[in-house]
């Protein structure tokens, strides 16, 4: 396995870190690219009073799940996407009740009906992925040279912070 592959001289952990990154970024891309669709999607769930929070919730989470990766925190980024795939799970088993076997499958930014067997397959094999980057400590430092800015930078990088906090309200309003 892993261990096997270190001794030999390849480490693994950086490609376990960053195919989960990966598979949420394009997750994330999916519903930003297409939000009707994913709008759609999530429609069909019939989640009720929770559709609005997940409408951009799951985004925003799937988007954190890439973000802590990049940043080096591979460990909380694995259990985030854990948690996540539990509760997609969870959501896909409702859906069959509903729907049947064929259940709405937005997660990728295409509204596609699939077996809800497959997307259960798919959540274990990320599960399995997301564990194995947990357990190995991977990471994915992109943004090793990344530091705390100094006096001099604080207040650039306060505005800079505050400017895109106050601006994805409006991002956001307008791809949805």
């Amino acid at each position: 396995g892993v261990t096997a592959a270190r001794s030999a001289g390849v480490d693994l952990r950086p490609l376990l870190a960053a195919s989960l990154a990966g598979v949420f970024a394009a997750a994330v891309a999916g519903k930003v690219l297409a939000p009707g669709q994913w709008r759609e999607s999530l429609a069909a769930y019939r989640l009720g009073p929770m559709e609005r929070p997940a409408l951009l919730g799951v985004p925003l989470a799937e988007a954190a799940v890439v973000a802590l990766v990049v940043g080096g925190a591979s460990g909380p980024a694995s259990i985030l996407a854990l948690t996540l795939l539990v509760l997609f799970s969870a959501a896909i088993l409702r859906a069959r009740a509903v729907h049947g076997s064929l259940v709405p499958c937005g997660c990728f930014g295409r509204t596609r009906t699939r077996d809800f067997r497959v997307l259960l397959a798919r959540n274990v094999a990320l599960a399995l992925l997301a564990a194995g980057a947990l357990m190995t400590g991977a990471s994915f430092p992109l943004l090793e040279w990344a530091r705390r800015p100094g006096m001099g930078e604080l207040l650039p990088a306060g505005l800079a912070i505050a400017g895109l906090g106050l601006s994805s309200p409006i991002v956001w309003g307008n791809l949805l």
